[in-house]
């Protein structure tokens, strides 16, 4: 047997383990548990220790649907002894596949290796971080242009789903402060401060446990319930045939299912995060989930349809004024000049230009998809090369066609569609001049670190590449913590672009190295 074949087999033998152990316990406990802890974790008070699961989104969510794809026991209480052990066991199984990947020795050159090591890794490992006011109004504000076609297939539009998601925030909040009562009361208290210093509770902080009266100890042991819905709650609000279509839609049944076994294999979870339980009730098991499953699965079914490539114009020119918007907030009428779907050469359309004193931003806009990695390193390295170029590197070659007459020092003009002269620009008067790359998803260490695969000019520095929502979120820092956010800005583009190619790792061994050149 090769190594690759040795460690797939250890990669199967850890994952079965995995399943049939956490198969003991019963449905709505475990689901729940996770539930609460992957919304409260840090704010909670409790004398469990998490620090043993290094993603706690991607790895609950891996837990939990192991669970609900199994024949499962009855056990209803999780232990720190269990916690160690399963966030213990998946440190494993990822090291198992970080070898699996480098194993590979005769595929590809080393750092190309190394490139589909890191992409694949962050790709499978991090959850996406975001806002929900960003998730909310990606949904009400892309979809709303489509809502007719949507009411046709579901019965309800956009605006229905926003308002679903508002209002179960709404439930939730009355509901934790009614299940969290038994905070305030003398015998949680005097357990918890027993027990807080305690990694594993002792005998004595069980036996206090034990001895609560049983409706306290079952208040605490369901700290979920904020969480777990009946249809009926939104019935009322909204009618049934909406409610029950949505559903339908989003909802999984909880049925064994052994062919779903792997950590790096696609979770119905990220797509469908209302769990259902045994007596009808429904436990939304990551809230925040929502309202990404549902953009997702509408755009799914919109770009399959017979408005797909208006869909997809209308996804680039919803990014290209949500970008617009963001600079004008964070300029704040400190511009000369910003043009959006602007000409300087014929046949040739850039995104956004934005002039202010001294600066110039030369801004491309990519949708592109970042595909789900092959597992294979020759393969997985081609297709991340190929996601990239289509987005990155292309909007790179767009925007240098731009940065080239700044470079040249001459005045040139800013064009419409038309062909009508919007702006004269002396180059002279700005010497700051940066790309910015904005990309609808994430892509990973090849876009943290552009010198992994970005082929760049002679003369011209890094670009700056940033997901939308990043973008927004460090603009809105910027303002938040300036009175004039422009400088600081300024600042953070020249440190960003001469981070690219100096990165340095550090190992959980605790060494440092830098990536090779």
């Amino acid at each position: 047997m090769n190594a690759l074949a040795l460690i797939n087999e250890q990669i199967l033998d850890l994952s079965t383990k995995l399943k049939t152990d956490v198969s003991r316990f019963e449905l709505e406990s475990y689901a729940g548990f996770f539930t609460f802890f992957l919304r409260y974790r840090n704010d909670h008070p409790n004398f469990l220790d998490f620090s043993v699961f290094e993603s706690p989104y991607k790895d609950f969510n891996y837990l939990v649907m192991l669970n609900a794809s199994s024949q499962r026991g009855s056990e209803t209480y999780i232990t720190q002894r269990d916690l160690n052990k399963w966030g213990v066991t998946l440190r494993k199984i990822k090291d198992l596949h970080q070898e699996a990947n480098l194993s590979q020795v005769n595929a590809i050159d080393d750092r190309a290796k190394a490139i589909h090591h890191l992409s694949f890794h962050s790709y499978f490992e991090n959850g996406s971080l975001s806002y929900s006011e960003q998730d909310l109004e990606r949904l009400a504000e892309f979809f709303r242009p489509f809502d007719g076609l949507i009411l046709s297939l579901y019965g309800f539009d956009s605006s229905f789903l926003v308002d679903f998601y508002l209002f179960s925030e709404t439930l939730h909040g009355k509901k934790i402060n009614i299940y969290n009562a038994f905070k305030s009361t003398d015998s949680f208290k005097l357990l918890y401060e027993s027990a807080k210093n305690d990694q594993e509770p002792d005998e004595e902080v069980m036996d206090l446990f034990f001895s609560l009266p049983d409706s306290l100890r079952e208040a605490m042991h369901k700290l979920h319930q904020a969480s777990r819905f009946h249809p009926s709650e939104f019935y009322e609000r909204f009618g049934k045939d909406r409610v029950d279509k949505l559903i339908e839609i989003f909802s999984l049944e909880a049925t064994q299912d052994e062919s779903f076994l792997f950590f790096t294999q696609n979770n119905p979870l990220d797509q469908r995060p209302i769990l259902c339980l045994p007596d009808g009730h429904l436990l939304f098991f990551y809230q925040k989930q929502l309202p990404i499953s549902f953009a997702g699965h509408l755009y799914e079914i919109l770009q399959k349809g017979k408005k797909a490539d208006k869909v997809r114009k209308h996804r680039d020119t919803f990014m290209e004024l949500k970008t617009k918007e963001i600079m004008q907030r964070l300029f704040n009428g400190k511009v000369n000049h910003i043009s959006h779907s602007y000409h300087i050469e014929k046949n040739t359309e850039q995104d956004i230009l934005v002039l202010s004193s001294g600066l110039a931003l030369i801004i491309e806009i990519k949708a592109s998809k970042f595909r789900e990695p092959f597992r294979n390193s020759e393969k997985g390295f081609i297709r991340i090369r190929d996601d990239f170029k289509a987005s990155i590197q292309y909007g790179y070659e767009q925007a240098a066609r731009v940065e080239r007459f700044f470079l040249a020092g001459k005045e040139f003009e800013i064009k419409d569609k038309k062909e009508r002269v919007l702006y004269k620009v002396n180059p002279k008067k700005y010497p700051n001049v940066f790309t910015i790359i904005v990309t609808l998803e994430r892509f990973g260490p090849i876009q943290t670190d552009l010198s992994l695969l970005l082929n760049i000019e002679k003369q011209q520095r890094y670009p700056w590449s940033v997901y939308i929502d990043d973008l927004e979120a460090i603009t809105l820092a910027l303002i938040k913590l300036y009175n004039n956010p422009l400088p600081p800005f300024t600042e953070y583009l020249k440190i960003r672009s001469k981070m690219h190619g100096g990165r340095l790792c550090r190992r959980r061994d605790g060494y440092c190295r830098r990536f090779p050149d």
